[in-house]
């Protein structure tokens, strides 16, 4: 990197974790992140990005755990869907997808197997196990993942 997107100042290089902006629960260990010194903006540099993405949207739709509205958020962006085509999908109105990636409803338990198996499908993820949908919980929770380049 040359300088600071913000402000054109000189940037400093530092090995650290990160926590995902919109997943804090997901954590990337030991990436270079690129400090300015001038307006303190963070940038990590994250290695291999798209296979990253596989990694934690696979996690995602094996969890038990039912999908919190920024997990399907995450999932629907890497599948590269709008949201009016991601709810047409789904057979619901875009409201209603709004309104589960905001957090202001909670996703229903069909739904929330359904985007599971279309995740899968989209993705080609072969050892995603659909008998593993009857173990997924009641409640979203964020998933917990720590990994390392």
């Amino acid at each position: 990197m040359k300088g600071c997107p913000s402000c054109d100042g000189r940037l400093k290089s530092k090995r650290a974790s990160y926590r995902l902006p919109d997943l804090p629960s997901i954590v990337l260990r030991d990436i270079a992140i690129y400090c300015c010194e001038r307006c303190g903006e963070e940038m990590p540099a994250i290695p291999r990005l798209s296979r990253l993405m596989d990694t934690i949207v696979r996690s995602l739709i094996k969890k038990e755990d039912r999908l919190t509205g920024r997990e399907l958020r995450l999932i629907r962006g890497h599948l590269g869907l709008e949201g009016t085509d991601f709810a047409a999908l789904l057979g619901v109105a875009r409201e209603t997808l709004s309104r589960w990636e905001n957090g202001h409803e909670p996703i229903g338990a069909s739904a929330d197997r359904l985007v599971r198996v279309v995740a899968a499908q989209v993705k080609g993820i072969k050892d995603f196990a659909i008998d593993s949908l009857a173990n997924i919980g009641g409640k979203a929770r964020p998933l917990s993942l720590t990994i390392s380049p």
